[in-house]
């Protein structure tokens, strides 16, 4: 049998797969690894400033955060450890069961492709339609607080 939810809210769909895993014990459930607006929702309160920042940024950007402009006036502000704590807030929301294994990051680093060594940042790129899907999110953040 198979069985197809759409355009469920997430808490419903992940309580429809719990019924069906408990009841079906051969049979397999599966939710996407997609980011929705409501997981989105999830993260960027589950995150700290500079990493929530470096997502803002990518967002207003539509889809790019220069490097420059998360280290601050003067340019030497550190991204160390932004990217990673986006990594341990995923992981985070796997752990409770907030989203599937799997989920991906919503951006990824970009380094100047001229400099064959030592690698620094230029900025982080985050896809189209993720930036569809976090500005909804950032704004439902926005509203309610």
């Amino acid at each position: 049998m198979r069985i197809i939810i759409e355009d469920a809210p997430e808490d419903l769909a992940l309580e429809i797969a719990a019924l069906i895993g408990r009841h079906a014990s051969h049979e397999s459930v599966t939710l996407n690894a997609d980011w929705t607006v409501p997981r989105a929702e999830m993260l960027l309160r589950d995150l700290p400033t500079t990493a929530g920042r470096l997502i803002r940024e990518a967002v207003l950007g539509d889809g790019w955060a220069a490097a420059e402009r998360l280290r601050g006036a003067d340019g030497s502000g550190s991204l160390r450890g932004r990217s990673g704590a986006i990594t341990k807030a995923i992981t985070r929301g796997t752990v409770a069961g907030r989203w599937p294994d799997g989920m991906p990051s919503p951006v990824q680093a970009q380094y100047d492709p001229d400099v064959p060594s030592y690698q620094r940042t230029v900025g982080y790129r985050m896809a189209d339609d993720l930036v569809t899907v976090f500005r909804a999110a950032m704004d439902r953040i926005d509203r309610k607080v």
